[in-house]
């Protein structure tokens, strides 16, 4: 936890310089005393945060947790106690596949943060309607910065390095809520396509799509594109 550290030092030397600066003020000092009273009431304030985050529930998930690691360094989940002293619930996580193949448990639900504040905590939750997810919780207040920076973290993670990046996906309304799932290419290319010369020529911007994404990005050539076959199957397609 050396990110959190690094803050309480700060805030702890920013509010040692203020009072250096007022004891050597001419304010009375009964107004001193007023602040340094109000500082320890509110030392350690809590603060609640609510962001909302367009993004697909996955890609979200991966990239909040992520963050979280990166500039926290250790993140410690909930344990949620059972009613009527049943015991500890069993910890949610969501299993999400990552490129090549990779799967990766990831928590969801409430995340503790121990040392960001008594009952600190990051509370995930995702909005299948309206394809957003939610960010709430607290922490002290002069941990908010933290939070902020956690949250622009997941944001450029989203935009820059997607677990969708550079992948082909296959989007349906009807299924799992409209989320993308990772089509296969692998064994693309090994499949037998009987098609002219004309036909093929004629796919190229299809397949630039499908195997070089990213080029076309880069190049500014949109990636929707689509292509209608017909004809009877096992005939060559002209």
């Amino acid at each position: 936890m050396e990110t959190i550290k690094k803050v309480q030092q700060s805030w702890e030397l920013e509010k040692k310089a203020e009072l250096v600066r007022l004891g050597q003020s001419e304010k009375p000092y009964p107004e001193i005393l007023a602040y340094v009273e109000n500082e320890i009431a509110n030392a350690n304030r809590m603060s609640n945060f609510d962001y909302q985050l367009p993004c697909f529930r996955n890609d979200g998930y991966y990239q909040l947790y992520r963050s979280i690691e990166e500039i926290v360094g250790v993140s410690t989940v909930a344990v949620t106690k059972k009613p009527s002293g049943g015991g500890d619930a069993p910890m949610s996580t969501i299993d999400i596949t990552l490129k090549g193949g990779v799967r990766k448990k990831v928590p969801i639900g409430n995340i503790e943060l121990p040392d960001m504040g008594e009952g600190a905590n990051i509370q995930i939750a995702y909005d299948s309607e309206k394809k957003k997810m939610i960010v709430r919780g607290k922490c002290q207040f002069k941990f908010q910065s933290l939070i902020d920076s956690i949250i622009d973290k997941t944001k450029e993670y989203l935009k820059t390095d997607s677990i969708y990046k550079n992948l082909t996906l296959e989007i349906h309304k009807d299924v799992d809520g409209g989320q993308p799932s990772i089509l296969n290419l692998d064994n693309l290319r090994s499949e037998t396509m009987i098609i002219s010369e004309k036909t093929e020529y004629a796919l190229s911007p299809l397949k630039a799509r499908i195997f070089h994404p990213g080029e076309c990005l880069e190049k500014g050539i949109p990636i929707k594109f689509g292509a209608i076959l017909e004809g009877p199957y096992g005939l060559i397609l002209r």
